[in-house]
């Protein structure tokens, strides 16, 4: 590999390593032993809770984990396209210290998301 490719792609690899080192992190985006259906919990009116506390897993591991899991429920909701509207239930996403999980790409998502049913609730 080119030294230009080698150092464009460094900073993101310590990111990424960053990120993987923390325990948390790891469990949850590599060895993880369940699948989390998140269409499958819209769908059927599940509960779902997620504690993401910035002292218990960390102020980054929160951050990248909490938009993450918003980012993956908006497209979970989005999947419900193959529902007729009128047959899609409702769900609600609870969303507290929601600046601290929120990116562009998320709010945008966010205001699409009525139309399938999911309404938002953010502190």
């Amino acid at each position: 590999m080119s030294d230009v490719k080698l150092s464009a792609i460094a900073p993101m690899q310590n990111k990424v390593g960053a990120f993987l080192s923390n325990p948390v992190c790891k469990r949850v985006l590599i060895d993880y032993e369940v699948d989390l259906d998140l269409r499958n919990i819209i769908d059927n009116q599940k509960v779902l809770l997620v504690n993401l506390s910035k002292g218990i897993i960390g102020e980054d591991a929160s951050s990248l984990l909490g938009a993450i899991l918003l980012h993956s429920i908006g497209l979970a909701a989005f999947s419900r396209a193959d529902i007729l509207e009128s047959e899609r239930k409702p769900f609600f996403l609870y969303a507290d210290e929601f600046q601290n999980f929120s990116t562009l790409s998320i709010v945008n998502l966010l205001s699409e998301l009525r139309k399938f049913k999911l309404g938002v609730i953010l502190c």
